[in-house]
């Protein structure tokens, strides 16, 4: 068996990179995202820190303060000086015979129904810092990440683009088990009570049943919600396991292991 030691938004952004980051005894640490701002930073963090392999996928914190296109683009060139460090983005990377697949996932705002999109993504753009802090890409003039915010139909458009992938490389025939890595939440299950109704609800969590109901992946991992989720859709276990801001989630485990 293979432990999968499982975490996500520990936001050190806010509040600052450990020295010292406590190991569990296991094989591969599976974080899904707001590790930290600027993915490649968290990857030569992680690098550094972690003696075990790990399987990583940004949030949408990573890139406050950034421009999104030249970071991602910036994490995936890193990749190939760590090894040991598999930053999943619309990609796939086997571990100690483990299939992963992975990406940030975003959403596509139609958790309430297709006839609330459009609402869904104006609740999101006045109410969500993403639209204020992060810029989709630089422009000709070279300003600086203030001026090209992101917005929601572009994440929409990037969601579409990681569910195709998800659906391709799901259907692709493996031998061992199967973890998607995201951190936008995949099911209605990873609702909190609190949040059922709540008009920004969509933009955390889309519903991607049918496709974890399809495919049967032996294990989701996200983020994103801040609190903690373990259940299961037909095969498939979901488990979130984030850390979240200082005292919101008394449920966070910091050593949660999963064998597969």
């Amino acid at each position: 068996m293979t432990k999968l030691w499982i975490q996500s938004d520990q936001h050190f952004e806010i509040y600052g990179t450990p020295r010292e980051f406590a190991v569990p005894q296991a094989d591969i640490f599976v974080c899904a995202g707001d590790l930290m701002r600027e993915p490649a930073k968290a990857m030569r963090w992680l690098d550094t820190m972690l003696p075990i392999p790990t399987v990583y996928v940004a949030g949408n914190h990573e890139y406050y303060r950034g421009i999104y296109t030249t970071w991602r683009d910036e994490a995936v060139a890193e990749t190939s000086l760590h090894p040991k460090i598999h930053y999943l983005e619309n990609t796939v990377a086997e571990v100690f015979g483990i299939r992963f697949i992975g990406c940030t996932l975003w959403t596509d705002y139609a958790l309430y129904g297709a006839d609330t999109v459009d609402q869904a993504k104006w609740n999101a753009a006045t109410r969500m810092n993403d639209f204020q802090m992060i810029a989709y890409a630089s422009d000709s003039a070279g300003r600086s990440w203030k001026n090209v915010r992101l917005t929601p139909n572009q994440l929409a458009i990037i969601h579409s683009g990681s569910k195709k992938f998800l659906e391709q490389e799901l259907a692709k025939p493996f031998s061992g088990s199967t973890v998607v890595v995201t951190h936008h939440a995949p099911h209605t299950g990873s609702i909190h009570l609190r949040y059922a109704d709540d008009p920004v609800t969509p933009a955390f969590v889309s519903d991607l049943s049918g496709l974890i109901e399809r495919h049967q992946p032996d294990l989701w991992v996200h983020g994103h919600v801040h609190s903690c989720f373990d259940y299961h859709v037909g095969r498939t276990r979901i488990v979130a396991n984030p850390q979240g801001y200082a005292g919101e989630n008394p449920g966070f485990d910091p050593g949660l292991i999963i064998e597969l």
